[in-house]
């Protein structure tokens, strides 16, 4: 017997008109339904649907319970009242519902044909954003749904993973829900899956234990401040009205961070001690959600001092499977002092503040390369000098990896655009580092053009889209390259 139990909404969830027509949509609950049946042998599953909405019992476990509702308000209290470890919003819900449905049947009678009236529409109450206020220790899984483009999906999905709070929000898209699902989650993750691996994914983060705070009154002293601040500027990625990544230094018997849903670097909370038995974090306020991890990496390594973590992958160190955050099988990869988590980003632990300012100092420059180089040890200054990696990421040429992190890491003024004039009389575009004419260049345009007006206007296409894109996306790594 499952001992887990999971409520999943199947199929379209209706607002009222009168008392016997709704406002509904064209969709059946057939995928969720069949997201049920696979969860049955893990969960105790509750289906909720609406009275006119096809649940073959067939296929049904005798555990598995349904649960029939009228319309979007009977969904609403039903979900506020029924008690589950995991709510996983599947149903189709009607966002728009009169403001004054008709109290009985409309009389259509009392009109003539070409009559016309209106109807006030209200936004219908959203329940996915009151899951974690009802039952603030339950696992919400959620779905957005949007048939623009997949950057409006994308940012439809962030918004509804901001306001629910949800651990997860699957965005759908018409052309391919049957397929694939994109999966966000509230450490910025961008996880592209099949139908299939989506419901195995639910099944995993609906048996994960996570860590819940204890706020404490505390009087409490921030001596570094300033310093922490500066790293999370230099280490955050804006991701909407949030900064992602944090930094942490130990304070006392605990350490300091970076406070969840974070806007500006300044926001801190002092951890004064996280309980992994009990999954408890006591502190001054809700700290990151990597504050279980942040704990265990400062218990393994009594000499790290600062802990930075940022939303992109560095090169030569291990990278483990992706672990969602503020649980226990994230916290396990504190055992280890650096290493990447898929889909996420990096860990790094240092003995000094020190350490930590030069791994996030502005990059320097290779003249004998051309490239940049970020790190000063041999083997990682390989990783942006010499890497012979080609990648194509949507431009019209291929940049290699280290002219990539060149441009990723430049500031305005570190490049400059020049033309070249090649033996067949034709000009080649280049980037070049800042160091004036004996700097080989990062960037050569192929192919060439006949004049160097030309050749110098794509060069400077290439690189605007190449920053356009590095800030939007995570910095390229050997691990996401095309070879």
């Amino acid at each position: 017997m499952p001992n887990k139990s999971l409520l999943i909404t199947v199929g379209p969830i209706p607002a009222k008109l009168d008392s016997v027509k709704l406002i509904t949509n064209k969709f059946k609950g057939g995928l969720a339904l069949k997201t049920a049946e696979a969860l049955q042998s893990s969960h105790r599953i509750t289906i909720l649907a609406h009275t006119s909405t096809d649940i073959p019992k067939d296929k049904l476990a005798p555990e598995t319970t349904v649960i029939r509702i009228e319309d979007v308000m009977d969904c609403y209290e039903k979900l506020r009242t029924i008690e589950a470890d995991t709510y996983v919003l599947a149903g189709a819900v009607a966002n728009l519902m009169p403001v004054n449905p008709w109290k009985g049947k409309f009389p259509s009678h009392n009109y003539k044909v070409g009559d016309t009236f209106n109807i006030p529409f209200t936004i219908a109450p959203r329940a996915i954003n009151q899951i974690r206020k009802w039952h603030p220790n339950a696992t919400l899984i959620g779905y957005k749904l949007f048939d623009g483009t997949d950057e409006e999906l994308l940012a439809a999905g962030h918004e509804t993973l901001r306001e629910s709070g949800a651990h997860v929000v699957f965005c759908n898209h018409p052309a391919w829900a049957k397929t694939k699902k994109i999966a966000l989650t509230q450490d910025g993750a961008r996880i592209e899956m099949s139908f299939d691996k989506h419901i195995a994914f639910i099944a995993r983060a609906s048996q994960l234990e996570w860590y819940r705070t204890k706020a404490t009154g505390s009087e409490w002293s921030n001596p570094q401040k300033k310093e922490l601040s500066q790293l999370v500027t230099s280490l955050g990625t804006p991701d909407g009205k949030l900064l992602l990544g944090c930094a942490a230094y130990r304070h006392g018997a605990g350490f300091i961070t970076t406070a969840r849903g974070k806007s500006n670097p300044s926001q801190h909370v002092w951890v004064e001690n996280v309980d992994h038995e009990a999954k408890l974090i006591t502190a001054t306020g809700k700290a990151t959600l990597n504050a279980p991890t942040l704990a265990r990496m400062f218990a393994t390594f009594p000499d790290a001092q600062w802990i930075l973590h940022g939303h992109q992958q560095i090169p030569d160190i291990s990278t483990k499977l992706y672990a969602f955050p503020g649980t226990t099988e994230e916290a396990s990869l504190g055992e280890n002092q650096n290493f990447n988590v898929e889909h996420h980003g990096y860990y790094r632990a240092f003995n000094s503040l020190q350490e930590a300012l030069d791994f996030l100092a502005p990059p320097k420059w290779d003249i004998v390369n051309g490239k940049c180089t970020k790190w000063d040890k041999p083997a990682e200054k390989t990783e942006a000098a010499n890497l012979a990696h080609k990648t194509d990421i949507g431009f019209r040429a291929n940049l290699s990896f280290g002219a990539l992190r060149a441009i990723q890491l430049a500031g305005p003024s570190d490049l400059t655009i020049s033309a070249t004039l090649e033996q067949n009389g034709k000009y080649s575009g280049n980037i070049l580092p800042a160091f004036g004419p004996d700097c080989r260049a990062i960037y050569s345009t192929d192919p060439l053009f006949d004049t160097a007006q030309q050749a110098t206007d794509s060069a400077k296409a290439i690189l605007e889209t190449t920053r356009a894109q590095t800030q939007k996306h995570a910095p390229v790594t050997p691990r996401n390259i095309a070879v």
